[in-house]
């Protein structure tokens, strides 16, 4: 990742000063990746910053730490940037064993508002489109659901620095492959101009984005990362009428049913519940009112107290 972000050679940024942040290790927790959050935080010196954040959990669930800590890092200029995740040909089945789900809200930090979530493209065809990579977790054109997939990047085949030398080449597959590409964009912002802010940076990004040459975008927005500093004059293409609102059968056999076994917890599943945001505004829309304010973000109730690090250390 580092390499795509700064690499002399391969990297977006070329000019970049990296840093790296360590919070993969054996026995490494949910509470490692805060302690790296926080340790930029605290690194005030090191500014302007873009936080390159490729990870995530496996299974669905929400950190009200995580969102606490990215909304830090936010107020002080910091711009998180996340990958969607790698797993869209999974089944949507938090009640599964294991429990899975192919969709980008699913997990932390993609799906913390605040951070600005990377979808992952392969090589474009012969029409010039960039095709999402089968493995790029996904969105949802449902009534009431909240899109967390912000811009696609490259992400399939990707060329970058190996680990195992410092001139080794490597290439590999995945939404953590195309996060870094945004990253180094976002760095090259901040070349331009070092006192935008996060709010601006991602104003630029999508204003200069490619325009409708994403196929099967499913649901995320039709946006391809372009490093050029010319804005792009076309508009998205319109997204097909919405569906009536309404609930799958999938609702009512688990509103008010108990929540996933590896929460251990013996809490039922409201429409406050946060850990199962996407899956309600999925499957629950009309009984939680979504379809009328499919931005009203989710409160979390006293009873879903507790989770936060819930399933430590399943990451992408």
């Amino acid at each position: 990742c580092a390499g795509t972000v700064g690499g002399t050679k391969v990297g977006v940024a070329k000019d970049a000063i990296l840093h790296a942040v360590r919070i993969f290790f054996p026995n490494a927790s949910g509470a490692d990746s805060m302690a790296g959050f926080d340790f930029v935080l605290r690194k005030t010196q090191l500014r302007p910053a873009v936080v390159s954040a490729s990870f995530g959990s496996t299974v669905p669930y929400y950190s009200q730490i995580q969102e606490d800590v990215v909304n830090k890092l936010a107020n002080a200029g910091i711009t998180v940037v996340t990958s969607a995740g790698n797993n869209a040909l999974k089944p949507d089945a938090p009640w599964g064993d294991p429990p899975s789900s192919p969709y980008a809200c699913m997990k932390p930090p993609s799906n913390i508002p605040a951070t600005f979530t990377v979808g992952s493209t392969d090589t474009p065809d012969y029409e010039n489109k960039d095709p999402r990579s089968y493995f790029s977790s996904i969105d949802s054109l449902r009534p009431g659901f909240q899109a967390c997939v912000n811009i696609f990047a490259p992400g399939g085949g990707v060329s970058s620095l190996s680990h195992n030398s410092d001139t080794g080449r490597t290439r590999k597959s995945g939404t953590s492959m195309a996060t870094p590409h945004v990253s180094g964009a976002l760095a090259l912002l901040l070349e331009e101009d070092p006192t935008m802010s996060p709010k601006d940076q991602i104003k630029t990004i999508t204003a200069r984005a490619t325009k409708n040459v994403v196929v099967d975008e499913h649901g995320s927005p039709n946006l391809m990362l372009y490093v050029g500093k010319d804005a792009s004059l076309a508009t998205l293409c319109p997204k097909p009428p919405p569906e009536a609102c309404s609930d799958t059968p999938s609702c009512s056999t688990r509103i008010n049913g108990p929540v996933p076994d590896y929460f251990n917890s013996q809490a039922r599943v409201t429409c406050t519940f946060k850990h199962l945001e996407y899956w309600l505004r999925l499957n629950c829309a009309g009984t939680c009112g979504f379809c009328e304010n499919p931005c009203a973000p989710v409160s979390t109730s006293s009873a879903d107290a507790g989770y936060d690090d819930a399933y430590r250390g399943w990451y992408d």
